[in-house]
């Protein structure tokens, strides 16, 4: 869960409602935990957001008090019953926002301020001007700020400068890019709790207008990706080759989220 989020309190009959129709839209075909527990071995059941438990929905002979947390029967009728905290079960969460005018990544853009569609956001990240990123609102939850998307081979990539790389380059924030070193380095020391995130994708085996990149066909259609990481680590003995083709790409993202493809 991150921040601002917990375990959903139900206090009337149509939230309980809801959460049924949140568990059976989802892979939870079952049980699902909720933001009840157990305050001592008695009846006393409190939420986590400490919200008053005026409702209730227990199964017949529940609560056990043997067992302090609380889970719903959430794809069938929504029933309540107690039992070890320690069973893995899926779960329901509130989130409540907590929106910034100046959100420092995309992270801020979905999780404080409610966004999510991919696009172009402006951020605020401490130490540096505001500056536009490509944020990936769909992949993985969400909140992924992209300093680096090659969809294409309209922007040449290896052939750059240092500067370049430093200040960042692009053929427009919805195309290709590099974000820059000066702005990965103020979002990747910004916070403590870092992810990097790279996609990669497309069969880079398959060259545009005839021929083949160099490829160990044992690995699978996509083994282009071992032939690069081959030519770094050992440049003397196999040839280096183009980017990719117009169908394929990489992106790394940084989340709390940092990334690419």
């Amino acid at each position: 869960m991150g921040p601002n989020s917990h375990l959903a309190s139900i206090l009337s009959s149509s939230e309980m409602d809801v959460i049924k129709a949140i568990a059976g839209n989802s892979a939870a075909n079952g049980e699902v935990w909720i933001g009840a527990k157990g305050d001592r071995e008695d009846a006393i059941f409190s939420w986590v957001d400490r919200q008053p438990c005026i409702y209730t929905n227990w199964l017949a002979g529940e609560p056990s008090l043997l067992y302090p947390c609380v889970s719903s029967l959430a794809s069938s009728n929504g029933q309540w019953r107690t039992d070890f905290c320690e069973v893995k079960k899926y779960f329901v969460c509130k989130h409540s926002l907590q929106p910034t005018p100046t959100p420092t990544d995309c992270y801020d853009w979905s999780y404080l301020n409610g966004n999510n569609t991919s696009g172009v956001y402006r951020i605020y990240p401490p130490g540096t001007d505001p500056f536009d990123v490509w944020c990936d609102m769909t992949t993985d939850g969400g909140g992924w700020t992209v300093f680096q998307k090659r969809l294409n081979n309209n922007t040449i990539f290896w052939n750059r400068t240092w500067a370049e790389y430093k200040a960042g380059f692009n053929n427009g924030i919805n195309g290709n890019y590099w974000l820059g070193l000066d702005r990965i380095n103020a979002l990747s020391t910004k916070d403590s709790n870092n992810k990097l995130r790279i996609d990669l994708y497309g069969n880079q085996c398959l060259r545009t207008g005839g021929g083949t990149y160099h490829c160990d066909y044992e690995t699978g259609a996509n083994s282009y990706f071992f032939g690069e990481w081959g030519s770094f680590r050992d440049a003397g003995s196999i040839p280096a080759e183009g980017g990719p083709s117009p169908n394929q790409g990489a992106h790394p993202s940084v989340g709390r989220g940092i990334g690419s493809s």
